[in-house]
C-alpha cells in the first residue's frame, strides 16, 4: 500500500504486476487470486482508465469458483461492482454489490455488510431512486452501528450529506459532513473518500453566509480538494467530479469562461461512465448561464480551449483565481459580485443559491502571470 502514495501511477502499475507474475509462478491459486483482486482494486483507484481490468475479473471469477472460498468470492464480486460502478453500469455494479453482500453475511464477515449496504444506497441515489436510497443507508447506519465499522459511518454521515445538501438543506448537510470528517479520523478511509469529504464540505461552504463562508471561500476550498486528489492518485471520476463542482461554484464569482474551460476539461477526463442527473442538471445550469453572458461564439471557443486541459491545468487555471478573489475579514467571505450599472462589478449581496434569474454579472479580470494565460484563461 505504500507504494500507492510514494510512486507515480506508471512506477506502482509496474511494480503490482511484478507482483503478480511472481505470484503466478511461486504461488498457489488462492495467493494469485488474491494478487490479481490487490492489482483489480488498485486498477479501479488509480488515474489511467482500468488498464486490464477486464482480463483480471475474467479469471479472478474462474479462479473463484474453482477454489470455493466465499469470502474470495465476494470480494471479487465487489471488485467487479466498483469496476461498474467507475462505468457507470449501475444495473450491473447493483448486481455484483448484492452478490458479495449475500456472500459476506453467510460466511459471518460481518463488517463488510455496511460498507456494501451504503455502497447500495448510493447507487439508488445516482439513479433517483430515494426509497431505496434511504432503506439501505438506515440499514447500513445500524449495521455500521453495530460492528463499530468506522470507515462505514463515515461513509453514511457523506451520502446524508449530499442528499442533504442536493435538497437545499445546508445547515443539516454541514452538521453531517462534520460528522463525517470525524468518523474518517477514526478509520482508515481510501484517500479518494477524504477528497470526497474535503470537496462535499467545500460545496457546502459555497452556499452558507458568514466569516469564511461563500463562493469565495467555497472555491478556495474546492481548489485545494482537487489538489489533494490529484496528489492521492485518485482516478479521474473523483478530480473530474470535484473540477465539476469547482466550474459550477465560479459563476458566483464571476468567472464564466473558466468555468466554461473547466467543464471541458472534466468531459474529457472521463474515459467513460456519466454524471448522474443532479450533477448534469447543476452542469446544464452553469453552461446556460455562461453561454448568456459570453455569447454563443465565445462559449464555443471557450470550450474547445477548455478541451485541451489538464488536470494540472485546471488546478493551475484555479489556484490563480483563488488568489485574486476578495476576502473580507469580519464580514460575509466573497459575498459575490452583483452588476452596478454605470460602474461594473462592485462587491453586493449574494444571490441565494440555486437563484438563476439574477442579472449577468460582468466577467471577472483575467490574469498577468506569464503562465500561459492564452491556454489557461484566454486573456
Amino acid at each position: 500500500m505504500a507504494l500507492f502514495t510514494t510512486r507515480t501511477t506508471v512506477e506502482t502499475h509496474a511494480m503490482i504486476d511484478l507482483v503478480v507474475d511472481n505470484t503466478r509462478v511461486h504461488g498457489g491459486r488462492w495467493e494469485y487470486c488474491l494478487a490479481l483482486m490487490f492489482r483489480t482494486h488498485m486498477a479501479v483507484d488509480m488515474p489511467g482508465g482500468m488498464p486490464g481490468v477486464d482480463g483480471d475479473l475474467a479469471e479472478l471469477r474462474e479462479l473463484s469458483r474453482r477454489i470455493g472460498d466465499r469470502w474470495i468470492r465476494a470480494q471479487v464480486a465487489s471488485a467487479t461492482a466498483e469496476a461498474g460502478v467507475m462505468r457507470g453500469r449501475f444495473a450491473q455494479a447493483r448486481a455484483a454489490y448484492e452478490e458479495a453482500l449475500l456472500l459476506s453475511r453467510e460466511v459471518g464477515a460481518h463488517a463488510e455488510a455496511p460498507f456494501l449496504l451504503a455502497r447500495l444506497a448510493e447507487l439508488a441515489h445516482r439513479t433517483g431512486d430515494m426509497a431505496e436510497f434511504e432503506r439501505n443507508l438506515a440499514e447500513a447506519e445500524s449495521e455500521a452501528e453495530r460492528y463499530q465499522v468506522h470507515d462505514a459511518r463515515a461513509y453514511c454521515h457523506f451520502l446524508s450529506a449530499t442528499a442533504a445538501l442536493q435538497r437545499g438543506e445546508i445547515a443539516e448537510a454541514r452538521r453531517l459532513v462534520t460528522e463525517a470528517a470525524g468518523a474518517v479520523g477514526r478509520g482508515s478511509p481510501p484517500s479518494q473518500f477524504n477528497a470526497a469529504v474535503e470537496g462535499l464540505a467545500a460545496r457546502i461552504t459555497v452556499h452558507e453566509r458568514g466569516p469564511g463562508r461563500g463562493p469565495a471561500a467555497g472555491v478556495r476550498a474546492l481548489t485545494t480538494a482537487l489538489r489533494a486528489a490529484r496528489d492521492a492518485q485518485c482516478p479521474e471520476l473523483v478530480t473530474g467530479h470535484l473540477a465539476d463542482c469547482a466550474a459550477t461554484a465560479l459563476p458566483e464569482v464571476g468567472h464564466h469562461r473558466a468555468a466554461v474551460r473547466i467543464l471541458a476539461a472534466a468531459d474529457g477526463w472521463r474515459l467513460f461512465g456519466s454524471r448522474t442527473g443532479a450533477q448534469q442538471a447543476e452542469v446544464d445550469e452553469t453552461g446556460r448561464r455562461a453561454r448568456e453572458e459570453l455569447g454563443a461564439q465565445p462559449y464555443e471557443a471557450e470550450r474547445a480551449a477548455g478541451r485541451e486541459l489538464t488536470v494540472d491545468d485546471v488546478i493551475e487555471l484555479l489556484t490563480r483565481i483563488s488568489e485574486e478573489l476578495p476576502e473580507a475579514p469580519g464580514c460575509p467571505d466573497a459575498p459575490g459580485l452583483v452588476e452596478d450599472p454605470g460602474r461594473g462589478e462592485t462587491p453586493g449581496r449574494a444571490e441565494p443559491p440555486g437563484r438563476t434569474d439574477a442579472p449577468g454579472r460582468a466577467e471577472a479580470p483575467g490574469f498577468t502571470s506569464g503562465l500561459t494565460p492564452d491556454r489557461l484563461t484566454g486573456n
